[in-house]
């Protein structure tokens, strides 16, 4: 709800009738009300009129509209708030404008973080996207790095669940849980998570095919399918190898890594690398059982 420190300041006759309206819970008519002092003279170049606006369409948005996430009024309040920035000339009323304007922009943020699940993840990166958009404008100096990796981890997580369920178009999502790791690793090329998940994403393909090889399978076509394995497994190489040079995976055992090495040797045909990391996992499963 509008500070009531806001209805000290002095208002025009529409705006006033607004306010009532407003205070009343009456969300359509104070709109109504509202919109046309936006527009009227004398009214408009009021910044109390745009501030009384923007608390107006935050309500409607948190409160009268609140189970519609896409609700035109979020956006309409922090327009609002901007506008009346604009024309406050004392300071009055920026301070307030500029706390609800980083609300707003905030509860982008949680919407995406909320929409982060296999059924609304492509709505959920709209509402990130929106988030940045917001905050590039509130805070210029803002960085996303952190907020970047931290986000499109999660969302290639959500891509590899769907891929592993191996819904219609896997393919897809397997291509594109690579792509957003990718782009995880070119904003932090130490970020071990993305490694690894780029490493067994490609080994496990690989396996999935050779698994999938049928006896009855044309001599060609096996060794068609054995080629791309070959070279699916090169590609998690150095992705795991890296992985493993980190080992700063969060809730990735170094075990685990060493796994995946063990498994890319063992593909390849390359006996000694094979049983080096072999006998690393014995000690690393040594280790734990101590």
């Amino acid at each position: 709800m509008l500070i009531s420190g806001s209805t000290a300041f002095a208002q025009g006759p529409v705006a006033e009738r607004a306010l009532q309206a407003y205070q009343g819970n009456e969300w359509d008519k104070a709109a109504r009300i509202i919109d046309s002092a936006s527009v009227a003279s004398g009214e408009a170049a009021d910044p109390f009129t745009w501030h009384l606006r923007g608390f107006i369409y935050k309500d409607i948005y948190k409160i009268a509209q609140k189970e519609n996430r896409n609700s035109t009024a979020r956006a309409i309040a922090i327009e609002s708030f901007y506008k009346s920035n604009e024309l406050d000339k004392a300071g009055d009323f920026t301070q307030r404008n500029n706390g609800s304007i980083r609300s707003l922009v905030i509860s982008y943020f949680n919407d995406a973080v909320r929409l982060m699940d296999t059924t609304n993840y492509m709505e959920s990166e709209k509402f990130y996207l929106e988030y940045k958009r917001q905050m590039k404008r509130f805070a210029p100096a803002t960085d996303f790095m952190k907020s970047d990796v931290e986000y499109y981890n999660a969302f290639a997580t959500i891509l590899v669940k769907k891929f592993n369920r191996m819904e219609k178009g896997a393919d897809v999502f397997f291509n594109k849980a690579i792509e957003v790791y990718q782009k995880v690793i070119e904003l932090d090329s130490n970020n071990c998570l993305a490694h690894y998940q780029i490493g067994i994403l490609y080994y496990n393909k690989g396996v999935e095919i050779l698994l999938n090889l049928d006896p009855t399978t044309p001599l060609e076509e096996i060794i068609k399918s054995q080629e791309i394995c070959v070279e699916l497994f090169q590609k998690s190489k150095p992705h795991m190898y890296k992985a493993w040079e980190l080992q700063n995976c969060k809730d990735i055992n170094p075990l685990e890594i060493a796994e995946g090495l063990s498994g890319i040797h063992y593909q390849l045909n390359e006996p000694d690398k094979f049983k080096y990391w072999e006998d690393l996992k014995k000690k690393l499963q040594e280790g734990e059982d101590k």
